[in-house]
């Protein structure tokens, strides 16, 4: 289902009783799903305003999200694991900002750092997949994200690094290059869920790439 917030409109209860409800997209009021779409509807309303001259250090991100939207490709369905992407930054306001984006992945698909295993290592009996000759470091996005998925089930150790590497490559593909006077930093942290702390939510921003947009962008149509 999909809704135009933009033509969203308030309607008096009044209006409504004895209407016929033709359909939910939720059993009950305050389950799971209920939730997620009020979530959502708010987002639309209470976006934080990133500045204009932010917006181009996330043009390859937003691009590369949207083209793979709906899990199309490895990078799509690997994005479609992450539980958020938020950012932070050391001041919003004058040029010459360093921002941070954290990567919140669910505990299901990532073990923190102390619980790896400390013999593992990158090598074919540990990693499925994975030719004799490649190597983790510098690894290009798209590659590391065929890996990633086809280790969700497997080594735990292994797919942690090989977060780590998609999120590495993620700052190098689709964040460093934008770098400019406006931005002239762009850090990339990985976390679960469970690690991403109250203190993390409240100093950061979600960057809903599906939505975010230049202020000064030409409108399409009327």
């Amino acid at each position: 289902m999909v809704a135009d917030m933009g033509c969203a409109a308030s309607i008096p209860k009044d209006v409504l009783r004895g209407r016929q409800l033709v359909s939910r997209t939720a059993g009950q009021d305050s389950e799971t799903g209920a939730r997620s779409l009020g979530l959502r509807i708010g987002r639309a309303f209470n976006r934080f305003p990133f500045p204009d001259e932010v917006y181009p250090s996330f043009g390859k991100l937003r691009s590369k999200v949207q083209s793979s939207a709906n899990g199309s490709g490895a990078f799509g369905a690997v994005i479609d694991l992450v539980e958020d992407l938020r950012v932070s930054a050391d001041q919003w306001i004058q040029e010459g900002r360093k921002l941070t984006l954290y990567i919140v992945v669910p505990t299901r698909y990532l073990i923190v750092a102390e619980d790896a295993d400390p013999d593992w290592r990158w090598a074919v009996p540990y990693v499925i997949g994975l030719r004799g000759s490649e190597m983790i470091d510098g690894m290009a996005l798209t590659r590391v994200s065929e890996l990633l998925l086809k280790n969700l089930q497997g080594d735990r150790t292994t797919l942690l690094r090989l977060w780590e590497e998609w999120a590495d490559a993620v700052r190098r593909e689709l964040l460093a290059p934008a770098l400019d006077a406006e931005v002239v930093a762009f850090e990339v942290t990985l976390l679960t869920d469970e690690e991403f702390t109250l203190a993390n939510w409240k100093r950061t921003e979600s960057l809903d790439l599906e939505v975010l947009s230049n202020s000064v962008a030409p409108v399409q149509g009327h």
